[in-house]
């Protein structure tokens, strides 16, 4: 219910796309190697899954975990440069550069978000324990989205998640 009226507040508030804007929630689990496990996503349309296993340092969303702090990143405009690079000169930039995704990872989501956005969830215990994502397809559409609505939405359903956890 928190990520659905998530979705519908981005929307309305921060002009982006209704059938492909997605809002998921990810969780930390896993002791040997933790990484975020998708608990719930909303979004109409149908777009597959990017397959990446999303450990701390990868990603927007592994951004999130390290720095326990909301992202908002413009991974199109960030990638432009990178989408053509051969196996060897993308394992040479540096892993700040690559959001830590390695070839592999970067192949199937290189064309496929224009905005990428994420809050933490901190428990009463003040730990990461996961976040609330919010991400847009390419297109011209999504430069144009309230950095500011998205943020202050994630932000809010992140604190619900994490009371709805407690409870």
């Amino acid at each position: 219910m928190f990520l659905a009226a998530c979705l519908v507040y981005v929307v309305r508030n921060a002009g982006a796309d209704f059938e492909h804007t997605g809002i998921q929630a990810f969780m930390v689990r896993g002791k040997l190697r933790p990484r975020h496990v998708r608990l719930a996503k909303v979004r109409l349309g149908a777009v597959p899954t990017s397959g990446i296993v999303w450990y701390a340092d990868k990603g927007v969303i592994g951004k999130c975990w390290t720095e326990r702090a909301a992202q908002y990143e413009d991974v199109e405009t960030h990638f432009a440069r990178y989408k053509h690079l051969s196996r060897v000169d993308w394992e040479q930039l540096a892993p700040s550069a690559r959001f830590g995704l390695t070839y592999e990872d970067f192949q199937p989501v290189k064309d496929k978000y224009s905005i990428v956005a994420a809050a933490p969830i901190i428990d009463q215990r003040d730990r990461y324990v996961g976040c609330v994502t919010a991400d847009m397809p390419q297109s011209a559409a999504a430069r144009g989205i309230s950095r500011a609505a998205i943020q202050a939405s994630l932000a809010t359903t992140a604190q619900l998640v994490s009371v709805a956890l407690e409870s």
